[in-house]
């Protein structure tokens, strides 16, 4: 990893609260029914069709949120395990204190915000899924570490970041974001070790920089054209639908793929978390 790539991941992590980690590998697994391990959802109410932002934050495993519009609130589910290798047996729901916080509060800009907070354990171990199924998704801030994220019909405005630069590249994860929305920005995705796939609407815009720092990156626009290309292997900058604001991608080690398409890229088969990253 170049010092470039570890300065820019540091700065991003910096952006959110200190995570204390554990320094195991992570492992790709299916995200498995949670329907025992529900966290209750305290706060504010939100009517019908109100927007609704995320700031949802997991130091210990993987993170999913799903948009789902027929909910009347969210839905919001912890669940610990323990990945293969550790001769430990998943925790059992009645004997296990879910360490999870799920809030809806008032920002100061009027806003409703989905806060979610899984609290680091004592256990380096053990690692909580975390899923979170919301009736709607404007702008999304994600801190993760030691697992993948996966965001299905989010919105314009999306921040993520997995991993720890001091950890290397063990301590990150997949990035996979798939919406049919025309998202049009700030995107920022940055991942110490993993890969990352970028899935929306074919009217999305905005000025792509996509680094690759040890793998390929591979863009598509299938409607709309891309201007001011300059395009290497690991590197790819353009603008997308004459779009102002960033989409900013970095992963330290993995591959970067972008499509702007029009499709059912919320109804399509989920991405397979299973199996090794092969990196």
């Amino acid at each position: 990893m170049t010092r470039l790539a570890i300065s820019r991941i540091a700065a991003a992590a910096a952006l959110g609260a200190a995570l204390a980690l554990g320094a195991c590998a992570p492992v790709q697994i299916p995200f498995a029914p949670v329907a025992d391990w529900r966290v209750p959802v305290e706060g504010q109410r939100i009517e019908a069709g109100e927007p609704l932002n995320a700031d949802i934050r997991n130091p210990q495993g993987s993170i999913r949120v799903v948009v789902k519009p027929e909910l009347t609130r969210p839905e919001v589910f912890a669940r610990p395990w323990y990945p293969p290798g550790t001769g430990k047996a998943n925790p059992r729901y009645a004997d296990f204190a879910i360490r999870t916080q799920a809030l809806i509060e008032a920002r100061e800009d009027g806003r409703k915000t989905l806060v979610v907070q899984v609290s680091p354990t004592e256990d380096p171990d053990l690692r909580i899924n975390l899923i979170v199924h919301t009736p709607s998704l404007e702008t999304a801030l994600i801190r993760n570490a030691y697992g993948p994220v996966e965001l299905v019909g989010v919105g314009d405005a999306v921040n993520v970041h997995s991993g720890l630069a001091d950890r290397g590249p063990a301590s990150g994860g997949d990035i996979r974001v798939r919406t049919e929305r025309a998202i049009r920005g700030p995107v920022k995705f940055m991942t110490t070790g993993g890969d990352i796939y970028l899935y929306a609407g074919g009217d999305s815009a905005g000025r792509l920089e996509a680094l690759a720092e040890n793998g390929t990156v591979r863009v598509s626009s299938r409607k709309r054209a891309v201007s001011g290309v300059f395009a290497q292997p690991h590197r790819f900058r353009g603008v997308v639908n004459e779009g102002a604001n960033v989409f900013d991608l970095e992963t330290a080690r993995g591959n970067i793929t972008v499509r702007f398409a029009d499709g059912p890229w919320e109804l399509a088969r989920e991405f397979d978390w299973s199996g090794d990253k092969g990196r």
